[in-house]
């Protein structure tokens, strides 16, 4: 089992300069590089919101000192421009042979779930049971999910995280369409106390 780490950071100062935004990528981008496997990802539907993730299938290309954090998680505690709005570090199995890996798509879909306490062993053995059906669909790339332990602040939680790789976001769109959405779905909302689903594609560093 391999493990993942998330980090969420929100651009607090926009200045409607494209340049700046620019900038702004390449300053976040330039930081991972200094982690080991680190990506950085912008979200689709908030442009100010990125997210870096650490963890097998997402080298840097860039040549740059490494450093370790200790937890994988806090990657900084302070980036001019942006604020850290959370982390996860989650457990991950690798994708099947033959795959793409999430994190190597051009777009991917987080989805971060709460779900009580009591009722994740009976969590585990449903997703096992329907999960087949979004792999299938998701094909050539591939979804990872774990449980994770998340923290904003001095607020930490245990959810359940999943991430998938698409070619596009319509194309995940598209899924609801399917004919196996409507189990998939039903069994997956009745577990579910919080639901969130971003998409994001991955930026690169301008030299």
């Amino acid at each position: 089992m391999n493990t993942i780490s998330l980090s969420w950071f929100t651009r607090t100062s926009t200045s409607g300069d494209p340049s700046d935004e620019t900038s702004a990528k390449d300053e976040l981008q330039l930081m991972a590089a200094h982690y080991d496997d680190r990506l950085t990802f912008q979200q689709v539907e908030d442009p100010n919101v990125y997210l870096i993730a650490g963890g097998p299938y997402a080298s840097i290309s860039q040549t740059a000192s490494k450093h370790t954090d200790k937890d994988g998680n806090k990657i900084v505690t302070a980036l001019r421009g942006f604020s850290q709005a959370g982390n996860a570090r989650m457990a991950s199995a690798s994708p099947p042979e033959g795959y793409l890996p999430p994190l190597k798509s051009p777009v991917i879909s987080v989805g971060r779930f709460r779900i009580a306490e009591d009722r994740k062993v009976a969590f585990d053995e449903e997703w096992n049971s329907i999960k087949g059906i979004l792999e299938d669909f998701a094909k050539p790339y591939s979804l990872t999910s774990g449980w994770a332990e998340s923290n904003s602040g001095a607020a930490t939680w245990t959810e359940f995280i999943m991430i998938t790789g698409w070619p596009s976001v319509q194309r995940h769109m598209d899924f609801a369409s399917t004919e196996g959405f409507a189990e998939y779905a039903k069994k997956m909302r009745g577990f579910m106390e919080e639901t969130e689903i971003k998409h994001y594609t991955g930026i690169a560093y301008s030299e």
